[in-house]
């Protein structure tokens, strides 16, 4: 069965609340830092979506969705 709740966390960057969805083997909304060590800032937990994919980083190597 799958279960899938609703979390709320906020973003180490932009310091806004995010609202997403977090499954036993996936998140949605938010990116958890400790699986993105490549583009992690020092000290962050979670970084909402909006900022990740503005990072320039995360863009050279994902591409922009924009």
């Amino acid at each position: 069965m799958l279960q899938i709740k609703t979390i709320k966390v906020t973003c180490d960057r932009c310091k806004k609340v995010v609202e997403g969805i977090q499954g036993k083997d996936f998140i949605g909304g938010f990116f958890e830092m400790t699986k993105w060590q490549e583009y992690r800032l020092e000290n962050e937990q979670y970084v909402c979506d909006s900022c990740m994919l503005a990072d320039p980083k995360y863009v050279e190597s994902y591409g922009s969705s924009f």
